[in-house]
């Protein structure tokens, strides 16, 4: 990558980051405070039945493939060390991909803020110098 495209990456991030803060902040105005924000947008919802009512059943387990046990390690690792990837759960979204930005981008890696086992390693190496 050329410094143009480094700059760029760093400068899209940064906006990334600004932009669900700003959301953030929206949330809070419109719901009151912090804990208001998570019990509604908490990911322990109850499951709807067809009626509309809550559901007493517990969801079933999802068996997550390879590449998602790769992913909730690597987010797991990068909430450890303070980059606030969203959920650990799998699932590749834009908080996710903008944590993985933000340490490859202080650790000297390549940014492209993809999943990998190279990753993860330099994660694990991160978490054992603290």
């Amino acid at each position: 990558m050329d410094c143009n495209t480094d700059h760029l990456l760093t400068k899209t991030s940064k906006l990334l980051r600004y932009s669900m803060l700003t959301s953030a902040i929206l949330l809070l105005s419109a719901c009151g405070t912090i804990d208001q924000v998570k019990e509604r947008f908490s990911g322990d919802d109850k499951k709807l039945e067809t009626t509309g009512t809550p559901s007493d059943a517990a969801p079933e387990p999802v068996a997550l493939n390879p590449r998602q046990q790769l992913l909730v390690s690597i987010q797991q690792s990068l909430d450890e060390l303070g980059y606030a990837p969203g959920r650990t759960d799998g699932i590749m979204d834009s908080q996710s991909e903008a944590a993985i930005q933000d340490f490859q981008l202080d650790n000297d890696m390549r940014i492209n803020g993809r999943p990998s086992a190279d990753l993860l390693e330099n994660l694990e190496r991160a978490i054992r110098l603290r």
